[in-house]
């Protein structure tokens, strides 16, 4: 792979180009630390890069999506699937798969209490350890599933609302939730979940 011109992750959910990611990185050993993922991906999930091959535009387009959804923070971190995350550090990234149970999973493993999982097309996930609150920006996928999506962005795209203000409705529903609200997935009974093969993480 040349490091020099782009990273791939093998999950079919990052494709990066390194000006985009190293600005967001910002620290060497956090670069090393994604290239050694990228790395140990592609030895493992080889199948992927064909879809690579036919759909680099898509898979890219949605790389970026992903980029974006980190904001502007810096990344402190890098931790291995499942690992547990050290608290108060900020922005950081989990190695997990494209699979969303397996990919929440790891997440729950690491320590997290409430899950916000953001989908466009949709997901039905949930965990039967922490809570999963599904947030799409497409206002599609909301009207067709709104008894199992928790959380509507889409009116900022449509100039309804602002950042500050959907920022501060997601912000309570989080708090709802880990004060005990039920989230659609758990009223629904969706906790199903997964573990992917740790030998292609660790």
């Amino acid at each position: 792979m040349d490091s020099d011109k782009s990273l791939t992750l093998y999950d079919n959910t990052m494709t990066l180009n390194d000006h985009s990611l190293s600005n967001i990185a910002g620290y060497d050993r956090i670069w090393h630390k994604l290239i050694a993922c990228a790395a140990n991906r592609a030895n493992v999930q080889r199948i992927a890069l064909i879809q690579l091959y036919f759909l680099p535009q898509a898979v890219e387009e949605k790389s970026l999506g992903c980029i974006h959804k980190g904001g502007h923070s810096p990344i402190n971190a890098v931790y291995d699937y499942g690992k547990q995350v050290q608290a108060k550090q900020g922005l950081v990234i989990m190695d997990t798969p494209g699979n969303d149970p397996s990919s929440v999973a790891a997440m729950v493993a690491g320590g997290a209490q409430v899950i916000v999982f953001s989908s466009g097309r949709g997901s039905p996930v949930g965990s039967p350890i922490a809570p999963v609150v599904k947030i799409t920006g497409n206002k599609l996928t909301f009207a067709k599933m709104e008894d199992n999506i928790d959380f509507n962005a889409a009116p900022l795209i449509y100039g309804e609302k602002t950042v500050e203000e959907l920022g501060e409705a997601l912000l309570k529903m989080v708090v709802e939730t880990a004060c005990g609200k039920q989230t659609k997935a758990e009223a629904l009974g969706f906790v199903e979940t997964a573990i992917a093969r740790l030998c292609n993480y660790v």
